[in-house]
């Protein structure tokens, strides 16, 4: 269903709601683009519908007209709230500090530190994913929303960049200099 996305929550098993949709008449599959741990699901729910009123094809129905990275990019702050505040923040801070990254997310980060960090510029997903081609940019962004969540990077918005840049974190730098995820002669290039 091109240009249709369907916004949604589930309180039970993603992959058991999603095989649920499947079966209710549907043409396709649905294909999951991006799913989120939030503190009430049923709350941010309504909140992002909400926030993407002007964007629903029907208004009784959870569908709505735009690319998933449109979406995503204007219900993203809606959603963020929901992942580290509300009732539930303590265990969506004891998820924070098991997360870890992964070695595609490690390698986007040395991007980030060495090409934007010291020069205080940013990437965009589309720049970034030109260096992996595992991801598109928007499959690149969303993972790239996950490590924001996390306090590595951040999300640069600038009205003529699109759907956003990215930019490392403290966190993220020293995450990089800990686990020695970094090259040390681009950082000694720098201090000469």
């Amino acid at each position: 269903m091109p240009g249709l996305v369907k916004i949604g929550h589930t309180s039970g098993s993603l992959y058991s709601r999603l095989q649920q949709l499947a079966s209710t008449g549907v043409p396709n599959h649905f294909q999951l683009i991006a799913s989120f741990y939030v503190s009430d699901s049923q709350q941010c729910e309504k909140d992002v519908h909400h926030k993407l009123q002007r964007y629903r094809s029907n208004p009784k129905r959870e569908f709505f007209l735009g690319t998933p990275a449109q979406l995503i990019n204007e219900s993203f702050s809606v959603i963020l709230s929901y992942i580290a505040s509300g009732e539930n923040a303590a265990v969506s801070i004891k998820s924070q500090e098991k997360y870890a990254p992964d070695e595609d997310d490690i390698y986007f980060m040395l991007f980030l530190f060495h090409d934007c960090y010291q020069q205080g510029t940013s990437y965009s997903s589309t720049e970034l994913a030109k260096h992996h081609r595992n991801y598109s940019p928007i499959e690149l962004d969303v993972k790239l929303m996950q490590l924001a969540s996390h306090g590595y990077i951040k999300r640069i918005n600038r009205e003529h960049d699109g759907i956003g840049r990215w930019a490392i974190l403290p966190k993220g730098v020293k995450f990089m200099l800990d686990g020695n995820h970094h090259d040390q002669s681009l950082l000694d290039e720098t201090n000469e």
